[in-house]
């Protein structure tokens, strides 16, 4: 009964010792799968692992987005335990295939791009750096209206599994501070995420060097 979708008060939200909290699933997890395309939740349901990391949609488009029905079954391992599922979250670089990306973005030399788009990944393409620091990235991440966190909040995810965190090392070129930078949108996003639903997991896959910052 931990899953809302707002926030608990505050008595509420202390966890009785033993009690499955999203946060205690995680440490306790000993395997764990990954798939972001072509999944089945039929099949997500019957694999073993304690955690699964998958998109929040089948192709990035919100027609293919798993409903709270299908999160709820995926959530429940085929002997009846609970395991953790998170939703793949790129904050360090724009998607051509994400439901945020407009067709002209990146074309005509930039020109109709916005501020924020940066160079295209000549190692995974259409897969663009962000000037993850600029107001219009971050509202499109967490801070609009229905933004690409809420989203996932509502479907029912446990939390999110951030990738592009590193994206700070390429953008020190551009902001002397851009590690910094990174910390705080990272906190932003944990923040948002707590307040939309208390206990949700954030859990960064990379720059494991912004550890060395106790409030990272």
């Amino acid at each position: 009964a931990w899953a809302t979708s707002g926030p608990l008060p505050a008595a509420a939200q202390a966890s009785p010792e033993g009690e499955q909290t999203p946060a205690r699933l995680l440490a306790a997890s000993k395997s764990w799968g990954y798939q972001l395309r072509k999944f089945d939740p039929d099949t997500l349901a019957a694999s073993p692992y304690d955690m699964l990391v998958i998109d929040y949609s089948r192709d990035g488009k919100p027609a293919g987005a798993l409903t709270p029905e299908e999160l709820d079954k995926i959530r429940v391992k085929p002997d009846g335990e609970r395991r953790i599922v998170l939703a793949y979250l790129s904050i360090g670089e724009a998607q051509t295939y994400r439901y945020y990306w407009k067709w002209y973005w990146g074309w005509v030399f930039g020109v109709l791009s916005p501020r924020w788009l940066g160079s295209e990944n000549p190692e995974w393409r259409g897969n663009y750096g962000v000037r993850y620091w600029h107001e219009g990235w971050q509202k499109i991440i967490f801070g609009g209206e229905n933004s690409y966190l809420e989203r996932i909040v509502k479907a029912g995810f446990d939390g999110v599994y951030l990738d592009g965190v590193d994206e700070y090392v390429d953008m020190v070129k551009e902001k002397r501070n851009a590690r910094a930078l990174m910390i705080a949108f990272v906190k932003a996003i944990a923040e948002r995420a707590r307040v939309l639903k208390p206990g949700f997991l954030v859990v960064p896959q990379n720059a494991e060097a912004l550890l060395a910052d106790a409030s990272y």
